[in-house]
C-alpha cells in the first residue's frame, strides 16, 4: 500500500498553478497559517493528531496533503450537515465516523516499515485513504439524498469527487478544486451553496465575528481610521462588518493588479491606492458631529466616509485597468464589471460578489495572489 506514495509526494512539487504550487510558492507563510480542522466530532488518537498537524512540517517526508484533504473533509462533511434533516443527519455522522476511525491504521506503520521517513510515508498514506474513503462515502450519500447539492458543490468534478478512491489522484483533484475556486488554499471549501449574502453569512453565524480582520494588523493600527476600522464591526449601535470587507477587498484587489502589472506602469497603480488612502483619512477627520446627533448617527457618518473613500478607490483602480488590462478586470469581476466601473461598491455589491464566488467570507478576492508588494 505504501509503495505509491513516495511516487505522488515526488510529482507534487511539479504542480503548475494548483494549490500545491501556491503552497510550495508561499511555503514559508503557509507554514505559519496551515492548519487541520481536526473537528470535535472525531474521535483521534494523539498519534494521528501529531502526525496530521505535522505533516507538512515535520520529518524527511513533508507534504500538505493531508491537512488540505482533513480541511477538505471537514468542510464537506459540515457543509451536508448543514443541508441534512435532522432525522437524517446521524447517518451522515456514522458514515463520517467509520471513515475517520480508519486513520487509526496508522499503528500498522511501524510494524511495515523501520525508517522514520518509511513510518511517516506510511501513515500519511493510511490517513490519506480514510479521507478518500470519507469523502467518497459522503458524497454516494449526498448523491442517492441531494443530488443538486452535489452538483452545486462540486459542479464538473462530481464524478471525480465520487470515485476519488478508485480512479483518481487525490493530489491531481485537490489542484483541480483549487483552481476552480471550489477550495481555498488550505483545502476548505468556500463554495456558497446556501445562497446567503455575506452579511446574513455574518448574521447567522455572530461567533465568527469576532475572527473577522481587516487587511492590516490591529495591534499595530495607531491612527484614528485604522483603529476605529478595527472595532467597527463590533462596537457601536450602529457596528457593521462592511468597512473590513471592503478594507480587504480594496488590498487584495491592490496586490491581484500589481502581481499583473508591468513595472513601468506600478507607480500609477501605488498612486492610486495612496490617494484613496488619503482620502479615506481626510474623510473620516472630516466628519463632524453635532452635539445633536445621536451616537448611532455620527457612527453611521464615520463609517460612510470611509467606505465611499475604499470604494472610490476600487472604482478608480478598475477604471485603470480597464485602460491597460481590460481582460484581468473582467477576469477578477465578470459580469459585475460595468457597475463598478460606474459606481464602485455598494454593500449590496459586496453580497452580489460573495454569493458568486469572488470575493470569500471575509471580503478578500478569490484570487491566487503571490505577490507580497504593499501600499507604502
Amino acid at each position: 500500500m505504501c509503495l505509491a506514495i513516495a511516487v505522488m509526494f515526488a510529482n507534487e512539487g511539479n504542480k503548475q498553478g494548483g494549490i500545491y504550487d501556491y503552497f510550495y510558492k508561499n511555503q514559508e507563510k503557509m507554514l505559519e497559517s496551515l492548519e487541520p480542522s481536526l473537528d470535535d466530532d472525531f474521535e483521534s488518537s494523539d498519534e494521528v493528531a501529531i502526525v496530521i498537524a505535522c505533516a507538512a512540517s515535520c520529518g524527511m517526508a513533508t507534504s500538505p496533503t493531508i491537512i488540505f484533504l482533513d480541511n477538505f473533509f471537514t468542510s464537506y462533511y459540515h457543509l451536508i450537515m448543514q443541508h441534512t434533516p435532522k432525522d437524517k443527519q446521524q447517518e451522515v455522522k456514522r458514515i463520517a465516523k467509520e471513515a475517520m476511525k480508519k486513520r487509526e491504521y496508522i499503528s500498522k506503520c511501524s510494524k511495515e516499515f523501520t525508517s522514520s521517513a518509511g513510518i511517516q510515508m506510511c501513515s500519511h498514506d493510511y490517513i490519506g485513504a480514510a479521507y478518500e474513503y470519507g469523502i467518497q462515502e459522503l458524497s454516494k450519500y449526498v448523491s442517492i439524498h441531494n443530488p443538486k447539492l452535489l452538483d452545486s458543490i462540486f459542479l464538473q468534478y462530481v464524478n471525480e469527487v465520487t470515485n476519488i478512491r478508485v480512479e483518481y489522484d487525490r493530489a491531481e483533484l485537490l489542484d483541480k478544486l483549487y483552481i476552480d475556486n471550489i477550495i481555498d488554499e488550505t483545502g476548505k471549501l468556500i463554495i456558497k451553496v446556501d445562497s446567503l449574502g455575506i452579511f446574513e453569512y455574518y448574521s447567522k453565524n455572530e461567533a465568527k465575528m469576532g475572527e473577522l480582520e481587516p487587511s492590516f494588523n490591529c495591534a499595530k493600527a495607531i491612527d484614528g481610521v485604522e483603529e476605529y476600522i478595527c472595532f467597527s464591526a463590533s462596537a457601536g449601535m450602529a457596528a457593521t462588518p462592511a468597512l473590513m470587507f471592503i478594507d480587504n477587498l480594496f488590498t487584495s484587489y491592490y496586490k491581484v493588479i500589481i502581481q499583473h502589472t508591468a513595472t513601468p506602469q506600478k507607480d500609477n497603480i501605488r498612486a492610486i491606492a495612496k490617494k484613496a488612502m488619503k482620502q479615506r483619512d481626510s474623510n473620516f477627520k472630516n466628519v463632524v458631529c453635532s452635539a445633536e446627533m445621536s451616537s448611532a448617527y455620527c457612527q453611521i457618518l464615520h463609517n460612510d466616509s470611509i467606505f465611499e473613500a475604499y470604494s472610490l478607490g476600487i472604482r478608480e483602480l478598475s477604471q485603470f485597468l480597464a485602460k491597460t488590462n481590460p481582460a484581468l478586470l473582467h477576469s477578477i469581476f465578470s459580469n459585475h464589471t460595468e457597475q463598478i466601473l460606474q459606481n464602485g461598491i455598494s454593500e449590496q455589491m459586496l453580497d452580489s460578489l460573495y454569493m458568486d464566488n469572488i470575493i470569500n467570507e471575509t471580503g478578500r478576492l478569490i484570487v491566487r495572489v503571490d505577490s507580497d508588494d504593499k501600499t507604502e
